[in-house]
């Protein structure tokens, strides 16, 4: 009888030690297919190579971050390809591809609110340094605040996170809400000629 009782306390110990290993085995499953599916929402797309009109356009886990240098105004950038033709100058009339988005809280899911990209055919084309798109994209576009932030190339691929005061501010624009920090991704693939601007753009206001 005592034989038969051991042999049931470790039996009944043996299947205790299983199941709490079927168990963790379960856990790490959850947990791998969670970080997966996570990983999966920084999505990158790739249309030809840096240099020739393609745009990274990731809408993810770093918006709403600060990226890399962040300026006294709020303003952080950072360079995902620095471009290798000319300098961006104020006047110029750029041709880009971007994605625009906004995350509402701490952990709330990326809204894209407006992007083109080389799919959605010719590239966007504003002057830049005479105030037709928000100061956020003359000032990461052109650089400014003495040297705080660095001018883009042609061919260049920034990451730009934008405080509200740099944006709309206390105004709704569409989707966005007022006093939104937006976050944009933008690929400069030509540039015009520059012309005559007014040392307020230059030095970043």
């Amino acid at each position: 009888c005592k034989v038969a009782s051991l042999q049931f306390i470790f039996l009944d110990t043996f299947i205790s030690i299983m199941m709490a290993s079927f168990r963790l085995v379960a856990q790490l499953v959850l947990v791998l297919a969670y970080f997966k599916a996570n990983t999966a929402a920084f999505t990158t797309r790739s249309k030809g190579s840096a240099n020739d009109g393609a745009i990274r356009t990731s809408v993810g886990s770093k918006n709403g971050l600060a990226l890399g240098p962040v300026a006294r105004n709020g303003l952080a950038f950072e360079d995902v390809v620095v471009g290798q033709g000319r300098r961006v100058l104020p006047g110029d009339t750029v041709a880009c591809y971007y994605s625009g988005s906004f995350k509402k809280g701490a952990f709330g899911s990326p809204t894209v609110f407006d992007q083109i990209t080389p799919d959605d055919g010719p590239p966007f084309r504003v002057v830049v340094g005479k105030g037709e798109v928000i100061k956020g994209w003359d000032l990461g576009i052109l650089g400014g605040l003495e040297g705080e932030i660095t001018p883009m190339n042609v061919g260049g691929v920034r990451r730009l996170s934008i405080p509200s005061g740099l944006a709309y501010g206390p105004n709704e624009v569409g989707p966005i809400p007022a006093n939104q920090d937006l976050q944009f991704e933008l690929e400069i693939v030509q540039a015009g000629k520059e012309s005559d601007i007014s040392l307020q753009y230059r030095l970043g206001g």
